[in-house]
């Protein structure tokens, strides 16, 4: 019997080390927790859209779809809602989604979100998502596919709520959005709105801890989200079978 547990224990650490570790990054050091309060209220510009070319259905149709990706995280605690529309621009408590040719990169640059001020509690306190509306550039927004709209907002979306860029290929906030054809959140992505903004309550599951999911639009591999289910899941296998063979089997009693 003791030989037996020796050996689980010995290859626990083997198994949690084969376990893929997060990728996902904050936009910045000072961030600490996601924004204050149980809802966070988008704001679109519109007139600064078509003022620059850009359909205003077109960039409506992308934040709704945006927000509802986020919104499906189910151990996030941080709620999107599209607000009433503005004429802002630039960086505010309720963060402006507009169109601006003042983009870093434009040639490569589809759209910049990101957070302005933030809290001594580490918390952002305001936001933007710029659309590139330099037609002249490469990545003038007008000339995204409808797909790609929806996935260039929904990453900006991510970095205004704080969060940076993945090192995981298959994550909507990995660094670069340019080949991406598939409009969904990865387990990397989870894992990181769920770190800003935790959500823990009765009945969510073993020690708080609720079943997220991958989700989206699309499919993919890789992720790894129920790896540590299935290291569990393993070790105990291993020992109800030592326990069996142990019954089965039982060692010759010994005396001293």
């Amino acid at each position: 019997m003791r030989s037996r547990l020796f050996t689980l224990f010995l290859l626990l650490p083997a198994l949690l080390a084969a376990q893929p570790a997060h990728a996902f990054t904050l936009l910045s050091q000072y961030i600490l927790k996601g924004w204050q309060g149980p809802e966070l209220t988008f704001r679109f510009n519109p007139t600064s859209c078509t003022d620059l070319g850009i359909p205003e259905a077109m960039v409506r149709t992308a934040i709704v779809e945006a927000i509802a990706l986020w919104n499906s995280v189910p151990t996030s605690s941080l709620k999107l809602v599209l607000g009433a529309d503005t004429t802002a621009t630039g960086l505010n408590a309720t963060p402006s989604i507009y169109c601006g040719t003042d983009v870093t990169d434009p040639d490569t640059n589809a759209a910049q979100g990101g957070v302005g001020d933030i809290s001594a509690e580490g918390r952002p306190t305001t936001g933007l998502i710029r659309l590139n509306g330099l037609a002249s550039s490469d990545g003038y927004f007008a000339d995204a596919t409808p797909i790609f709209a929806s996935i260039a907002l929904a990453h900006e979306m991510g970095h205004a709520l704080g969060l940076g860029h993945s090192e995981y290929g298959g994550a909507l906030m990995h660094w670069t959005v340019a080949e991406k054809v598939e409009f969904r959140l990865s387990q990397d992505d989870v894992d990181a709105i769920s770190w800003l903004n935790p959500r823990s309550e009765p009945g969510d599951g073993i020690l708080g801890c609720g079943s997220a999911k991958v989700t989206g639009s699309g499919t993919s591999s890789g992720d790894g989200g129920n790896g540590a289910a299935a290291t569990l899941a393993l070790v105990f296998a291993a020992a109800a079978i030592g326990w069996r063979r142990m019954r089965v089997y039982p060692h010759p009693l010994t005396s001293s």
